[in-house]
């Protein structure tokens, strides 16, 4: 399985690993606030395999929040996110029920973001409120519609830049998700 590799906020990079390890399924913190550079021993290993809560099937996307330092895993088989705090213990989920095979996941302020391939949809959750306030997309390739969403992220002012895998763009929303501009690469 490869491994993805993304940064939060802060710039710590973080790398999420998805085989299967004396039977545990490890979603690696390595320990690298020098770019990504460096990935030797992880600071944190997350997660067993299994479908409870706290336990990770296929692990995809990885966010951690640069205020409260959780760490946000995008669980593909289970159809969730888990949510651990800055030591590896379970803390709670978001999706259950709501997501199809999430794979890309990003942080904002108080917001949490979720690309997923089974539906084609992009979702918002509030950390706030603790529910999904906004779910774009749907298979096709209008504005605000993908195929097969893979990474996103963040940038400082919020807005989203979602890797739109099937209709090779960048899709670039506001905080909302209002569609501002796609950058298409052929």
């Amino acid at each position: 399985y490869p491994n993805i590799y993304s940064s939060d906020e802060m710039g710590n990079c973080f790398r999420t690993a998805s085989q299967i390890v004396d039977p545990v399924e490890t979603v690696q913190i390595p320990v690298d606030v020098q770019g990504c550079s460096t990935f030797q021993s992880p600071a944190i290993v997350t997660g067993k395999q299994g479908r409870a809560p706290g336990e990770l099937n296929s692990p995809r996307g990885v966010a951690i929040d640069g205020v409260t330092n959780q760490i946000f895993v995008a669980s593909y088989l289970n159809h969730r996110v888990e949510v651990f705090s800055e030591t590896g213990e379970f803390l709670y989920q978001l999706g259950v029920g709501q997501l199809s095979r999430p794979w890309g996941i990003a942080t904002h302020g108080d917001s949490v973001y979720v690309s997923c391939w089974g539906d084609h949809t992009v979702s918002k959750f509030s950390l706030t409120e603790m529910c999904r306030v906004r779910r774009i997309g749907g298979e096709g390739s209008d504005n605000g519609q993908f195929i097969y969403p893979h990474q996103l992220t963040a940038d400082p002012i919020g807005r989203v830049f979602i890797a739109d895998t099937g209709n090779n763009r960048i899709s670039i929303f506001d905080p909302d998700l209002n569609h501002l501009r796609n950058n298409t690469f052929y």
